[in-house]
């Protein structure tokens, strides 16, 4: 038998303070988003922008109190505010689903595949680099230089899709061919990326000294994962949005119908 557990309700404080943050974050991204609107800039740029004055770099620095008041450092407050934003990327990332078109999408694969080959060749090339020539008190143990290069050649070749998107759909070009094909570079960049993350996370866990049996087991289990969901995709969810628009349409002629009469 279950034994009932006493749940302590929601700090109404704590709600106070997320909606206090929202305000804040909606009307500063939406300002500085219509400022970057104004001088031709896509509006996400803005909206980043508004991360940035809004974090402890500018406004934690100006007014540390007020800073902390709004944004206290506290476990109740920081996971809802994260919750929110979570689900705004979600949002997001299902809008972008919707107006991906695979089919132009598998006609493009080439161009694509290029685009998205330059896009993680080139950042891997450099963060490597950059990994390499740091110096040593940027770096945790000086051993571990070859895996802290692989992780910020790998962090530098993972694309930001939610990004990406958001600068497409302010530009109205992602329903364009150019568009389209960035999204499915970006898809393969960030496939590619995690692939390798999990790699350089295997790596970095036994001290940079793994076995290859541990690295292909972690890279193995990742690909695994991403299998499973691509079908759940390709099968459940492909039958999911044909009922989702199905049902939309037969509403729109209904509605249509109906005001005939």
């Amino acid at each position: 038998m279950i034994q009932p557990v006493v749940i302590e309700p929601l700090d109404e404080r704590a709600l106070l303070i997320l909606f206090a943050q929202l305000f804040l974050l909606l009307m500063t991204a939406r300002g500085l988003g219509e400022l970057a609107r104004r001088v031709e800039l896509p509006a996400v740029v803005g909206e980043l922008l508004a991360g940035i004055v809004l974090g402890p770099s500018v406004f934690g620095a100006l007014n540390p109190d007020l800073f902390t008041t709004i944004f206290p450092q506290l476990a109740g407050s920081y996971h809802l505010i994260e919750v929110v934003s979570w689900f705004g990327l979600l949002m997001l990332l299902i809008v972008t689903g919707f107006e991906t078109d695979l089919e132009l999408i598998a006609s493009r694969a080439r161009p694509a595949a290029l685009v998205s080959a330059a896009g993680i060749v080139v950042p891997f090339i450099t963060g490597f680099g950059l990994g390499y020539v740091l110096p040593s008190e940027f770096l945790v143990d000086e051993g571990q230089r070859f895996v802290f290069s692989l992780f910020i050649a790998t962090a530098m070749s993972i694309s930001a899709i939610p990004v990406i998107a958001k600068v497409l759909i302010d530009m109205d070009a992602i329903h364009r061919d150019i568009g389209q094909i960035t999204i499915a570079a970006g898809m393969i960049d960030d496939t590619i990326g995690w692939i390798l993350l999990s790699i350089v996370a295997a790596l970095a866990k036994v001290g940079g000294d793994a076995s290859g049996s541990a690295v292909l087991g972690t890279a193995g289990e990742t690909i695994l994962l991403l299998i499973v969901f691509l079908g759940l995709a390709f099968t459940l969810g492909r039958r999911l949005r044909t009922q989702l628009f199905d049902g939309r349409i037969r509403l729109s002629v209904v509605r249509v119908e109906r005001s005939r009469y």
